[in-house]
């Protein structure tokens, strides 16, 4: 079981971007090498994106219909396999872990946090720029490939939506305009043109009837509804913002109020939450209604909060507790007597919490990383809902702040709803 799916007792189906556009492309697409930054293994950021099987329960993570991140997912190979390579043309070079971060940033489903914003920037030094003019332009060339290839894009995804509805091949007027300045952008920042190619080929997806389709299981194909070319587009949007807000050396944003009526919870916060997929478990037989929200603070970092409502059964406040926070470790490899769980009072609730540590192994080879993940957990019973809210922090990072902290933190920010 992966170190980054948290308290999900489900099996699921992971296929990484370049395996799934292999399968769209039909050949293998080369340049995307594991950074030693992105451990296999318990990593809480993935170059790969995750997806699920028809009709199962999915992680937190996903927090999409499996369909349409399929659809979405054709959004990434052409530029990240390109990104990971560059620059040809520059004399310095961003580090594995700025990469990572861009990555983060542009990607579907991506994030971007202030923390992430400070980490990129606090390290632009050592990434050997002549001085701040040229790290500028360095910064201001990459944005424009980046967004440029986010544009025809979005070109790319009207058309097909156009073409769908008129049952014919359609462009839109911005097209062909699009897809030559994504050329030249992305020339500016490379001398590879294998790209190229690839993008001049997405021409042939527009068509009515191209195949589209990354379905895991190839006898049973999905149709791309016009709502999911939509929620494509809004992707993408949010994509376009994301970049262009670590392109800034100066953060914009502050903290604010969050409403989750379906957790029950109000956070002051400075990033968005993302709200996942409502979907069923159990807590040792007992029949569980879950939805969650996460934050991720950095590529080594993440807030999980999960609300839990027992369909079947009152809650035991404090053997549901307990073993809730129990249940959260064990998904990560962190048994007895490694960790513990504490009850206690928390704003007169009863709760329990605890924190343990487990070491990181390859998924690949089995082996250890080296690395350390450290959970730091606590469940709320909510006896008028039926209910526990459990509130996790992970993370690989062993420098300030902790897990702990983390949480604690963020408890000060929460509040909960009646």
């Amino acid at each position: 079981m992966l170190a980054i799916s948290e308290f999900c007792r489900f099996q699921t189906a992971r296929v990484s971007i370049a395996d799934g556009i292999s399968r769209y492309r039909g050949a293998v697409r080369k340049g995307f090498p594991d950074s030693p930054s992105f451990p296999v293994r318990g990593r809480l950021i993935d170059k790969a994106n995750f997806y699920c099987e028809k009709n199962k329960e999915r992680t937190t993570w996903g927090c999409m219909n499996m369909v349409s991140t399929l659809v979405r997912s054709l959004l990434l190979p052409l530029v990240m396999g390109l990104l990971l390579c560059m620059p040809a043309r520059a004399e310095a070079d961003l580090s594995a872990r700025q990469w990572g971060i861009w990555e983060a940033a542009f990607k579907i489903g991506g994030y971007l946090s202030k923390e992430m914003h400070a980490e990129f920037w606090s390290t632009m030094p050592g990434a050997g720029f002549k001085n701040d003019q040229d790290r500028d332009a360095y910064i201001k060339r990459l944005e424009r490939a980046t967004l440029g290839y986010l544009t025809f894009e979005q070109e790319v995804w009207n058309s097909r939506k156009a073409s769908q509805e008129a049952g014919q091949f359609v462009q839109t007027p911005a097209y062909e305009t699009a897809k030559a300045e994504a050329l030249a952008a992305l020339d500016e920042i490379s001398t590879q043109n294998d790209w190229k190619a690839d993008i001049k080929s997405e021409d042939e997806t527009i068509k009515p009837g191209a195949e589209l389709s990354l379905a895991l299981d190839p006898a049973n194909p999905f149709h791309i509804t016009a709502s999911m070319m939509d929620q494509t587009l809004a992707d993408i949007e949010k994509s376009q913002a994301r970049i262009r807000k670590l392109a800034n050396p100066v953060w914009a944003g502050k903290p604010v109020d969050q409403v989750f009526p379906d957790l029950h919870v109000k956070i002051l916060w400075d990033g968005e939450f993302t709200k996942g997929a409502p979907y069923q478990t159990d807590l040792d037989g007992k029949k569980v209604d879950a939805v969650a929200i996460f934050y991720r603070m950095s590529i080594d970092k993440i807030i999980v909060l999960r609300f839990l409502k027992l369909s079947t059964g009152p809650v035991e406040p404090s053997e549901d507790a307990s073993r809730t926070v129990s249940l959260s470790m064990e998904t990560y490899g962190i048994v007895l007597p490694t960790f513990h769980a504490v009850e206690s009072e928390w704003r007169g609730r009863m709760t329990a919490s605890g924190q343990g540590a487990t070491k990181v192994k390859s998924m690949a080879t089995g082996e250890e990383t080296g690395e350390m993940l450290t959970v730091s957990s606590r469940a709320v019973v909510l006896e008028e809902e039926n209910a526990i809210l459990l509130i996790s922090v992970a993370t690989q990072e062993t420098k300030d702040p902790t897990a702990g902290q983390i949480r604690e933190r963020l408890e000060e920010k929460l509040q909960i709803l009646r």
